[in-house]
């Protein structure tokens, strides 16, 4: 009785509803005291197995979340109370003590020993396989909700009245990343990883998040390696659900570029642009093979087109921002609205657009420019 009051005030983090482990305790307690008993007979040299009730509750303990922490306090405190009482009984048969008593000692510390190593790792194996099929469930729970199932959205660890910045990535530091970011801005995180080799993730707050500075958070964080995209911050369930699937069809873009995080507002006409085939072969041969026929070579044209584009038009920063005269960029402008045909500022989204394409290397720079096809 004196050992289970002790395990009694040592209480479980957390409120235990589970009746199998609850009714376990009682049990744990009476087959920790036979096994400490049956050690106390056979001596060291014949060390019993742990029982399997003790393995048993062990697990029962890592599936319901009680501490490893509070399970080992518990049998040191049981071990330290049936410990006195065998050295009062032996004091009481042998005051002298002697070889029998360290023999004895040495016994039950053998034990313990082997008990405590028995019990952590089957308590380890066990949280760790909990985990798994926990996030696993999570993950299908998301899956639903996504999908427009009917799920009750209080089941997940979020609150969906907030604001939210869906994430989709790739690599082996995005999970860290976004939990040292997540923190950083003190918002919250609800991160999944569906079986795909993918990370789905929400980075919440009550007021909407920054999407420069969680880009800026993250690339701190992640190498070049790695692939991020943002979609755009979106509030309650709808505004969840949108973010996640802009996210989604940005990953591509994050994959291919030069940038390991992208954000929606800035590539979500191009993520949308990679869906269709047809659109990005008509383009390419609208725009991208013409400028690589005749002398002047396509590079060079492309290299010229992109400077003044991101110039906003103005042919002397292009120059500039090349290293050339004004005359050249100019002379090189000409050449390229004769090849296409058409004035430059009668097309300008197109080949923005058509630039960023190339630039991801979804356009096979040959002649004939068919586009590279790839999978959804």
């Amino acid at each position: 009785m004196a050992t289970f009051a002790r395990m009694e005030n040592i209480s479980d983090e957390t409120p235990v509803a589970d009746p199998e482990y609850l009714e376990g305790l009682r049990a744990t307690v009476e087959a920790a005291l036979d096994y400490a008993i049956e050690v106390v007979e056979l001596g060291e040299c014949r060390c019993p197995p742990v029982p399997p009730l003790l393995v048993a509750q062990a697990r029962l303990a890592a599936c319901n979340g009680v501490g490893l922490e509070t399970v080992l306090r518990r049998y040191f405190a049981g071990f330290t109370l049936f410990g006195d009482y065998v050295l009062q009984e032996a004091e009481a048969v042998s005051p002298s003590g002697g070889i029998s008593l360290r023999s004895l000692l040495q016994a039950q510390n053998a034990q313990f020993d082997q008990l405590i190593t028995t019990i952590s790792e089957e308590y380890a194996r066990e949280r760790k396989k909990w985990l798994r099929s926990s996030d696993r469930r999570l993950a299908e729970t998301v899956e639903k909700l996504l999908s427009g199932e009917l799920v009750d959205p209080t089941t997940l660890p979020i609150e969906f009245g907030s604001w939210h910045v869906g994430v989709v990535a790739k690599g082996q530091h995005v999970a860290d990343a976004l939990r040292g970011a997540a923190a950083t801005l003190d918002l919250r995180l609800l991160l999944i990883k569906p079986g795909t080799g993918v990370v789905w993730a929400w980075v919440s707050g009550r007021k909407q998040p920054s999407l420069s500075r969680l880009r800026k958070e993250l690339l701190r964080r992640v190498p070049d390696t790695d692939s991020l995209a943002l979609g755009e911050a979106g509030e309650g369930l709808a505004g969840w659900r949108t973010t996640h699937q802009q996210a989604k069809a940005c990953l591509p873009v994050a994959s291919r570029g030069d940038q390991p995080v992208v954000l929606y507002p800035h590539v979500g006409l191009i993520a949308t642009l990679l869906r269709d085939e047809m659109l990005i072969d008509s383009l390419s041969r609208s725009y991208l093979r013409p400028l690589s026929e005749g002398s002047e070579a396509g590079g060079v044209l492309r290299d010229t087109l992109r400077a003044y584009l991101g110039a906003e038009r103005n042919v002397s920063s292009a120059a500039a921002a090349l290293g050339l005269s004004r005359s050249t960029v100019s002379n090189r402008l000409r050449t390229i609205e004769k090849r296409l045909g058409r004035p430059l500022g009668s097309c300008a989204l197109e080949l923005e657009a058509v630039l960023q394409l190339d630039e991801l290397s979804v356009m096979n720079r040959s002649t004939e420019y068919h586009p590279v096809r790839w999978s959804h």
